[in-house]
């Protein structure tokens, strides 16, 4: 019987120091939106994902339905993303065996342009504070993009 109260004491005492770390988190905002290619949400892959990067902060993420739209995590789940200016990057691959590129140790094949994923992806937003951040991002085969505020 005591063994079990001592467990409880300690998984109370974790919870609260738990509960007290996440005060110095920075702020989020919630984050989603769509992702268009050539003016029609993006389909067309097994794995796809938004990713934003903050200057300095911890990178969101978010996989893009099968309808093109997205909602992006930092900490927790749709917790959004750290407040200010940030970085973005797309990718979107299927698997292909006889693709060149090789990811986890698999081929893939891009369906959007490999640039939207990299560091020089030419993507950037600023999420802001207090409100609901609905970006649409739109990406074309000819290596062009934007970003709309919705």
């Amino acid at each position: 019987m005591l063994q079990s109260n001592k467990t409880c004491c300690w998984w109370a005492l974790a919870s609260l120091l738990a509960v007290g770390c996440g005060s110095d988190l920075p702020s989020t905002a919630t984050v989603r939106g769509t992702v268009e290619f050539d003016g029609k949400p993006l389909t067309g892959f097994e794995n796809a994902s938004v990713l934003l990067t903050p200057r300095g902060g911890r990178m969101a993420t978010g996989v893009i339905q099968a309808d093109g739209s997205f909602e992006l995590s930092s900490f927790g789940d749709g917790d959004g993303a750290i407040v200010g200016p940030a970085h973005l990057r797309v990718t979107a691959t299927v698997d292909d065996p006889s693709a060149v590129t090789v990811d986890r140790g698999i081929g893939v094949r891009w369906t959007i342009p490999e640039r939207f994923g990299g560091e020089d992806s030419g993507l950037s937003c600023e999420v802001l504070p207090g409100q609901e951040n609905v970006f649409r991002i739109q990406l074309n085969s000819d290596g062009s993009s934007s970003i709309n505020v919705e």
